[in-house]
């Protein structure tokens, strides 16, 4: 008997959801939805505890190893190395404390089998966490769109970062649109439940995506755009004749012309001005500059890196490199960028194939994340976790990823 045949033997799906994965959920929605209200002792003990409770509370089986957890293995066996090599401290302790839980996080969560159920569950509460985000960003920021600053924004008495916030809502914005486009209700006799869940995705999708366009990040902004068109020609695509597949895919580039047009003539004179301002997108926001701090140190130290230590000791710029690939070149040279573009390079090799674009939609903010902002975080790895969860199941279970939906 093979491998899947036999865990599908094995596996039921069930009714109950499991502890583990309720505490997954409670995880999502505290860092969606409110992390830049947490103090960071508390953040902290998120990944840990997620990662107890995964071996307290074990599923029957494990999926194999795949490809990528074989690249992201190596990733985080090659910063011990550098972490070993260089003096350390307790910065570089807590940053490759940092890297290790990231890279066990996901590796512990995506060899676990969630049933169908859970999925649905995890991607509602990152709709959910999503829009309760955005509603307390704008409360707080109601003239927001037309603020011309930047710096950030007011949430809960903190001050949060525009990409940081940008980057929280592309996640539930993306899974509210999927949610919206792919859900359907277990029980057509619940009809009044049925499209109230309907006009709360509705509602969040669209507000997400309202105080997304507010800020005027531009990186996350077209993350968002870019994954929201292929999650509406991959809905095309479910149409079962070829001339209704084309209509719904000139609608959606209609669609996508009259928003745009929209956009430049209502933010005229606003801040989020600059997502259609394609002459000035050299300004880079002093990126260009942290990049020229970046690049000596790089060739000062271009095999193995200077350690997490090396930016600060040669007195880079408090705001880092803004790019994941030169701070892991700065950390761990261009062997450390190659280990970490192995791990990108084995999910793409994974997700690809599927032809699936509503995999495809949350990889590309994962993209965008790793080339405007200076670690691969929680905002990324919540797009790349819900991207593995739902490959591993639709290959397992021979079905299509909408399907769990």
């Amino acid at each position: 008997m093979s491998y899947d045949r036999y865990i599908n033997s094995k596996y039921r799906e069930g009714s109950l959801l499991s502890v583990p994965c309720v505490a997954l959920c409670i995880l999502l929605f505290m860092i969606l939805g409110f992390l830049p209200a947490l103090p960071s002792s508390i953040t902290q003990l998120f990944r840990p505890a997620m990662l107890i409770l995964n071996f307290v509370f074990p599923p029957v089986y494990y999926y194999r190893l795949g490809i990528t957890h074989k690249a992201l293995i190596l990733y985080l066996v090659y910063f011990l190395l550098v972490f070993f090599m260089h003096p350390i401290t307790r910065d570089s302790a807590m940053a490759y404390g940092a890297v290790f839980l990231f890279g066990a996080f996901f590796i512990v969560l995506t060899m676990r089998p969630w049933n169908r159920r859970e999925i649905q569950m995890i991607l509602f509460t990152a709709a959910i966490a999503g829009a309760v985000f955005a509603v307390i960003l704008y409360n707080e920021n109601p003239d927001m769109l037309h603020e011309r600053r930047y710096g950030g924004f007011l949430f809960r008495e903190n001050q949060v970062n525009d990409n940081t916030a940008s980057y929280t809502l592309v996640p539930g914005f993306l899974c509210s649109l999927a949610l919206l486009l792919f859900h359907k209700p277990r029980s057509e006799r619940r009809r009044g439940w049925n499209a109230a869940v309907r006009i709360a995705l509705l509602a969040s999708t669209v507000l997400s995506a309202y105080v997304l366009f507010c800020i005027g990040a531009r990186s996350a902004f077209f993350s968002a755009a870019l994954g929201s068109v292929c999650i509406c020609f991959q809905k095309a695509y479910s149409y079962r004749t070829v001339d209704a597949r084309w209509r719904a895919r000139i609608s959606v580039i209609l669609l996508l012309i009259v928003l745009f047009v929209i956009g430049m003539h209502v933010t005229e004179g606003t801040h989020s001005s600059r997502l259609f301002d394609f002459e000035n997108y050299t300004d880079t926001n002093g990126r260009d500059e942290l990049a020229d701090e970046a690049w000596p140190m790089i060739h000062k130290k271009p095999f193995f890196g200077g350690g997490y230590d090396y930016w600060n000791q040669e007195g880079g710029s408090e705001l880092g490199t803004h790019n994941t690939f030169l701070t892991i070149m700065v950390r761990g040279g261009y062997a450390g960028a190659l280990t970490l573009f192995l791990f990108l390079l084995a999910f793409m090799y994974e997700v690809l194939p599927t032809r699936n674009l509503l995999l495809l939609s949350f990889l590309i903010e994962t993209v965008f994340h790793s080339l405007a902002e200076s670690d691969l975080d929680y905002f990324s790895y919540i797009p790349l976790l819900i991207v593995f969860i739902l490959l591993r199941y639709s290959s397992t279970h021979k079905c299509t990823v909408e399907s769990i939906l």
